[in-house]
């Protein structure tokens, strides 16, 4: 039995409103009883949780946790983005996927999958990115902008991010530049990865990665994770139903990214989501750390901050922490 099948069996229970029963999910796939057995334990050895019912059929827990391209297609309200859509039962990384198909691939093209092994955040991070517990996604752009405007489609992909977790009621913050939190943790990274023109300067496509921990347990976290990761499920109590909330991101950065550009109107949403404006704060790059005061945003997604010595500067790289310096606090 083939990965298509599985797929099928999982689009049609979880998209049911009851059990299914096993002649019909003999029928809809033209298979004996015996094959549809095997495909129901190869995804309990998955982790789905299917419950067989006598004389009832089968139930999924959680249906609202399968992405499976059946169950995505169908609420997608876009013109072009995610119309192309990939959904891999596991890969690598989304993003590094895309990167070595994108010569191929059309512009607009969305993947989507249940687990990545080499998940990857900012500045080289690992990216925590387990089967069953979030929405991992990177889709495909060919703006027409100049390659320095690449920082404001992070911008978008969080202001889209943040919408369409408000639609479920959950309503994160925004931590410049891309990462979504509720309360103090976090459950959603970006990742935008570009790739330019030399002679003209110009972008030859860009790969918006996102990463939503929607279901995620505190407990099931690795002990770095723990104190700092969280989950819509975890932190809000909410069940996000998984296909709808792809559809509605994906619509979401559709209108935010699409022609004619509108830099203006997104940044005011993104600067009323942004938890960091006139906080102390650590401005982390590579090698070095800081204590900055943070004024505002500029027109470009940078920060204004002052520095220890009253100097007012802007900063367009590197990672502002909120948390104390547990260091400098045991050296005190």
């Amino acid at each position: 039995m083939n990965e298509s099948a599985k797929e099928t069996i999982l689009t049609l229970l979880a998209g049911a409103k009851g059990p299914v029963s096993g002649e019909e999910l003999c029928r809809r796939l033209g298979v004996t009883r015996a094959a549809v057995w095997k495909v129901i334990d190869q995804l309990r050895r998955e982790g789905w949780a299917v419950e067989a019912r006598p004389r009832s059929g089968y139930r999924l827990e959680h249906p609202g946790r399968v992405l499976t391209e059946g169950l995505i297609a169908p609420l997608l309200n876009t013109r072009q983005l995610g119309r192309n859509l990939i959904v891999l039962e596991q890969v690598d990384s989304t993003n590094r996927y895309l990167k070595e198909h994108a010569s191929a691939l059309p512009d607009g093209t969305a993947v989507i999958a249940r687990c990545q092994t080499a998940g990857r955040g900012r500045m080289q991070r690992e990216f925590y990115s387990p089967a069953g517990e979030g929405l991992y996604l990177s889709v495909l752009l060919r703006p027409r902008l100049e390659a320095g405007r690449a920082a404001l489609f992070t911008v978008a992909a969080a202001v889209a991010v943040a919408q369409a977790l408000e639609a479920w009621g959950v309503c994160p913050q925004i931590k410049w530049v891309n990462d979504l939190l509720l309360g103090e943790r976090k459950i959603c990274g970006i990742l935008t990865e570009a790739a330019v023109e030399m002679e003209s300067g110009r972008l030859e496509y860009l790969i918006v990665g996102i990463g939503v921990d929607l279901w995620g347990r505190r407990e099931d976290l690795p002990e770095p994770l723990r104190q700092v990761a969280g989950s819509c499920l975890s932190e809000a109590g909410v069940e996000v139903d998984g296909p709808r909330f792809a559809a509605g991101l994906l619509a979401r950065l559709e209108a935010l990214t699409g022609e004619p550009f509108e830099q203006q109107p997104l940044l005011e949403q993104y600067r009323q989501r942004l938890c960091v404006l006139g906080q102390r704060a650590r401005l982390i790059s590579p090698g070095r750390e800081e204590e900055v005061t943070i004024l505002d945003l500029d027109d470009d997604a940078a920060l204004i901050v002052r520095d220890g010595a009253g100097r007012i500067k802007t900063v367009n790289a590197g990672e502002v922490s909120l948390r104390p310096n547990r260091r400098k606090e045991d050296e005190r």
